[in-house]
């Protein structure tokens, strides 16, 4: 699964690219998936401006990569909660939470 931050990364990088080297990039897809506005994306930016944008979204890239460990834990820990959950819907408490003998 690529998350949004990585979209928006390869956006800028990829409209970097195209005022670079006077290059046509299909951008449409990381505009959906990098949650880019219409605006920003059909505005005219100068080559400076975009390279702002891309240090920004490498800043908060190398955020998520730091946060990796914690999200990936957090998401196995929810996986297999579910997994538990789909096997023995009787372990579900009234509230619709998971009872746990930790």
């Amino acid at each position: 699964m690529v998350t949004p931050t990585i979209q928006l990364h390869r956006y800028w990088t990829l409209r970097l690219k195209s005022v670079k080297y006077n290059q046509a990039h299909s951008l449409e897809k990381y505009v959906h998936e990098g949650h880019i506005s219409e605006t920003l994306h059909n505005a005219t930016l100068s080559q400076q401006e975009i390279i702002n944008h891309l240090k920004q979204s490498t800043l908060i890239l190398q955020e998520w990569q730091c946060l990796h460990h914690t999200l990936r834990e957090s998401y196995l820990k929810s996986l297999a909660d579910a997994t538990v959950v789909h096997n023995n819907p009787s372990l579900l408490q009234p509230d619709l939470t998971l009872k746990r003998s930790e």
